[in-house]
């Protein structure tokens, strides 16, 4: 399942008695994004703007410090309030309501998708998923409590069904004949399918009951296990799934289980049969690429696996991170922090990009500058290009990373640290805070950055000559 992950980063400002230069230049234009109240303050690694063609859009979340509450904002707009933070599952700021949150408030659960609110229910949403893991917005399905029973609502384009004593997601296949979901009712499995029609279930899936997991192969359930935490099959009927019996974890692969480990993650299964997964024993870090264990590392992240069977993860060892492909290493980051996620962790989550054709990944030689690997050529990269934010990787930068680059004709530098409460261009001081978000945009011939200054998010806009 894949979601949008907030990444809480903090920025100091440090008032060094500097002033900055009076934002009456013509050249410079300073546009409100949004004004905060008195009390509020914007969780700096919790926002995202997008700036281009003076269109401004934003989204960000909101901390109200004496009410003790989180608010998102999407372009100006007050959507959800929580008291605790709003998990957003799809953002798109140029997208009219584009976004997809769950909120709780007053002890009830709520989501707000893409500007619909759905009333309360009890735990998470679950949302239906296409053939790369993406979610689909106007599937999915909840629990609620009424009386002494939970039951199972799903909603299905437009319309919601149910109750049920519980609800899932067909396979691939079965989708792919037209199944909507599955549903049980007095201990029998029904597949759903358009204009109302339904039938007894043969698919496979994994489900609990009377305090065991039980994973359903073709309408044959296993024995009971403490828990199935991941289940995938491939469209040719393969399956490879990972299970947790008497405190250790397995992974079944078509039928035949590994031996037990401490804990497993990253599983993956080609329709070819590759296969390949991560296993922690012993306190160290390994990895299984078709039945061979690879090393011992301190941690793991990011394994891929291609259909041709070519693989890549980053690994840490020794302090530092390294990145593998195809089994050749390469160090990306030096003293890596595994626990700091505000920094150094953004080199081992969403890096590394792997096709059957080539390869390319972000490393950094220690010297405070980004460079990537493209197929063994490396380059200097700067930290955002063409006026649009990079997700994932990039997210670090607007709290650990100076922002230092050039006019295209090399004229003209902009210059920007968080000690600084102003950003400096070609030696001359502007604006009131650092820079949380810079870039040089080429259509326009001019630096564009994002700040916080007091209660208001800005942009400033520097032409160039």
């Amino acid at each position: 399942m894949k979601k949008i992950l907030f990444i809480t980063l903090f920025l100091a400002t440090l008032a060094d008695g500097t002033n900055a230069q009076n934002n009456t230049n013509t050249k410079l234009n300073r546009t409100l994004l949004f004004t905060l109240s008195a009390n509020e303050e914007i969780l700096l690694g919790e926002y995202f703007v997008f700036q281009k063609l003076n269109q401004n859009r934003f989204a960000c979340i909101i901390y109200d410090t004496l009410n003790n509450t989180y608010t998102f904002v999407f372009n100006g707009k007050r959507i959800a309030q929580d008291k605790w933070r709003p998990f957003v599952h799809y953002l798109n700021v140029n997208e009219e309501n584009g976004y997809v949150v769950e909120y709780t408030w007053q002890e009830k659960n709520y989501a707000n998708i893409k500007g619909k609110v759905y009333v309360p229910f009890d735990g998470e949403l679950y949302f239906a998923e296409d053939n790369e893991g993406n979610e689909i917005y106007d599937r999915f399905y909840y629990r609620k409590k009424e009386g002494e029973n939970i039951n199972y609502y799903v909603h299905y384009s437009g319309t919601i069904d149910g109750p049920f004593d519980k609800v899932k997601f067909p396979d691939e296949t079965a989708a792919a004949a037209g199944c909507e979901y599955l549903y049980l009712l007095a201990d029998q499995w029904y597949e759903h399918y358009k204009n109302d029609k339904n039938k007894l279930s043969q698919q496979s899936f994994r489900y609990s009951e009377n305090g065991k997991w039980y994973v359903n192969i073709n309408g044959n359930p296993s024995r009971g296990y403490d828990e199935v935490y991941y289940l995938h099959f491939t469209e040719s009927g393969k399956y490879i799934y990972r299970y947790r019996e008497n405190g250790k974890e397995y992974v079944n692969i078509n039928g035949s289980p590994s031996r037990g480990y401490d804990y497993v993650f990253s599983l993956h299964l080609t329709e070819s049969g590759k296969y390949a997964y991560c296993y922690k024993e012993n306190g160290k870090y390994y990895v299984n690429i078709n039945g061979d264990g690879i090393s011992k590392y301190d941690n793991v992240h990011d394994l891929q696996l291609t259909e041709g069977g070519k693989y890549a993860y980053s690994y840490v060892e020794n302090g530092n991170l390294y990145v593998s492909i195809n089994g050749k290493a390469s160090r990306v980051c030096y003293n890596y922090d595994n626990d700091n996620e505000e920094h150094d962790a953004y080199y081992a989550y969403n890096n590394i990009q792997l096709t059957e054709s080539g390869f390319s990944f972000y490393f950094d030689k220690g010297t405070g500058k980004l460079f990537q690997n493209e197929n063994g050529k490396e380059k200097e990269t700067p930290y955002i290009e063409g006026g649009e934010a990079y997700w994932g990787l990039f997210y670090g930068h607007y709290n650990n990373s100076p922002y230092n680059f050039s006019s295209t004709n090399q004229a003209h530098e902009f210059y920007s640290i968080c000690e600084y409460e102003y950003v400096v261009i070609d030696g001359k001081c502007y604006g009131k805070a650092p820079a949380i978000r810079a870039w040089y945009d080429k259509e326009k011939n001019a630096f564009i950055w994002n700040a916080v200054e007091g209660k208001e998010l800005v942009v400033y806009e520097y032409k160039l000559n």
